[in-house]
């Protein structure tokens, strides 16, 4: 996966994992407009630390048919992928994210002490 591509796949949400649909904010499965199937399957899309799901009655829906926005979770963590290819190859693409945001954070980090050294503390301070 490259940087910026956005991983698809299929999972199920953790109880209690901290979600939100429709400007709702909630613990799975107890949401806004009532308990859902904690078992329920989901289709995921998304990166990092923002995630889509996808189910009948939650951003998907047949013809002519009303329902729910999808769930939105913000924690990889938060989500259950029972394909271990999967999750290997998802779990590998964000610490290879990870690690190249360290990378650029401790750069600047290093230029911001050396802006930093060109204003010595003055004296009695």
């Amino acid at each position: 996966m490259s940087k910026n591509e956005i991983a698809k796949f299929k999972c199920r949400i953790k109880v209690s994992a901290r979600v939100y649909q429709d400007h709702f904010f909630a613990r799975w499965p107890d949401l806004a407009g009532g308990k859902a199937d904690p078992d329920l399957t989901f289709e995921a899309e998304g990166s990092g630390d923002h995630w889509w799901l996808r189910a009948p009655g939650y951003g998907v829906h047949g013809k002519n048919q009303y329902g729910n926005g999808a769930i939105g979770v913000w924690a990889l963590d938060d989500l259950l992928i029972s394909d271990n290819k999967t999750r290997q190859r998802i779990y590998e693409a964000e610490r290879k994210k990870l690690a190249a945001r360290k990378t650029e954070l401790l750069s600047e980090v290093e230029k911001l002490n050396k802006q930093i050294a060109k204003y010595p503390s003055p004296t009695g301070w």
